[in-house]
């Protein structure tokens, strides 16, 4: 009825997102937006972190599904029919990710549904690409894994089921690195992962910036006010400019083409793209946080710490995935990174006093000098 059409990706011409993958990318905009309007009811650094903790489930569904059409496409039909419902459920795990523990169970099988559909999706590329056996044998094995988990956590309660929900997600996450470790010929396929990673980049920005007219919508028009707006999307702007100035578009394919520590630098390319997602949704609330706030009175500590540690956990993490993904390194980029993240640790302990536009005057001015410095710089530390 359906015939398979499943095939490892070997064009060498470039690869670009498809229709099909940049629909399938909409749906963690809901995710997204709700989990960074949530923490700006708790500005504390331990929200921040459960932030990155119910953000982690749902970027990893979207890591394993893309990296599967990354190998073998989106044009099988049954392909995306598993997508489309995997959308679905993406839907339904924004509405219950809020309140996990009193959703638990609810969570528990939206999110087990997903690994049935992934795993499923590996055993059929296993049975019919037989030149990637190699890895997807070890894949759907580890998946397998990972679902009996979620299947018998469904039987219990309290901390052990968050255990065994912890367990399963680490099999899953690791299952990469480990099967690439373990195979010594894996088949190559023309990746464009980096494109996926930017495009999911920008619907998390895309936050960023409706977080700009958000709050605006919701004070009253003023000097002050739009002084916080412009201060707001120069942050925006220079989180994509720090970004896109210095990506590599053959990061993956080339690893799968290279040497041990070439995938291993891969994998810290690619993992830590979680981090970098992460600090822009927190940027995110803070901003919403700073337009809460008189323009004259100074910026609560909550919202210093989110702003901030957002801005920290970005610059932090976009510097160890562009230091893995390219072969060179300027030691001006490091300092002025480590000095950024310096100045932001400081605002947050030191400088209690700022009002939101002082705050956000004293981030945007080294962040678009250390922007001026990349546009300008030669690109000596990337792979043309």
């Amino acid at each position: 009825m359906f015939p398979c059409r499943l095939k490892l990706q070997k064009d060498h011409h470039e690869r670009h997102a498809t229709w099909m993958e940049a629909f399938y990318d909409l749906v963690f905009v809901f995710v997204i937006s709700t989990l960074i309007h949530d923490l700006n009811h708790d500005a504390t650094f331990a929200h921040v972190g459960m932030f990155m903790a119910l953000l982690l489930p749902a970027w990893w569904l979207w890591v394993d599904f893309s990296y599967f059409c990354d190998q073998f496409g989106d044009q099988d039909t049954i392909t995306r029919i598993c997508l489309f419902s995997s959308m679905l459920l993406i839907l339904y795990m924004g509405l219950i990710v809020l309140d996990i523990k009193e959703n638990a169970q609810y969570f528990n099988i939206v999110y087990g549904l997903q690994r049935l559909l992934i795993t499923f999706l590996y055993l059929r590329a296993w049975r019919h690409v037989p030149e990637a056996r190699a890895t997807t044998g070890k894949f759907s094995i580890s998946f397998m894994i990972s679902l009996a988990l979620w299947t018998v956590a469904l039987f219990f309660t309290g901390p052990l089921k968050f255990v065994l929900w912890g367990v399963a997600l680490a099999i899953e996450i690791l299952n990469g690195p480990v099967v690439y470790a373990t195979t010594k010929s894996p088949p190559g396929f023309q990746s464009h992962m980096p494109e996926r990673f930017g495009i999911f980049l920008i619907i998390i920005l895309g936050e960023t910036i409706l977080s700009v007219a958000s709050g605006l919508a919701h004070v009253t028009l003023s000097p002050a006010s739009v002084i916080t707006s412009i201060l707001a999307f120069l942050i925006g702007i220079n989180v994509w400019w720090l970004y896109f100035s210095r990506i590599n578009d053959e990061r993956i394919t080339h690893a799968l083409q290279g040497s041990r520590k070439s995938l291993l630098a891969s994998y810290i390319y690619g993992y830590g793209h979680f981090f970098v997602y992460s600090g822009i949704g927190i940027i995110g609330s803070g901003i919403l946080l700073s337009f809460d706030t008189a323009p004259q009175l100074p910026l609560p500590s909550g919202s210093r710490i989110v702003l901030c540690s957002g801005l920290i956990i970005y610059l932090t993490a976009l510097y160890t995935v562009q230091r893995a993904s390219n072969d060179g390194f300027s030691k001006l980029y490091t300092a002025c990174t480590m000095g950024l993240v310096a100045l932001c640790a400081g605002l947050i302990c030191c400088v209690p006093s700022l009002t939101p536009n002082m705050l956000l005057a004293l981030m945007v001015t080294p962040l678009c000098a250390f922007s001026l410095y990349v546009w300008k710089s030669p690109r000596v530390w990337v792979r043309d």
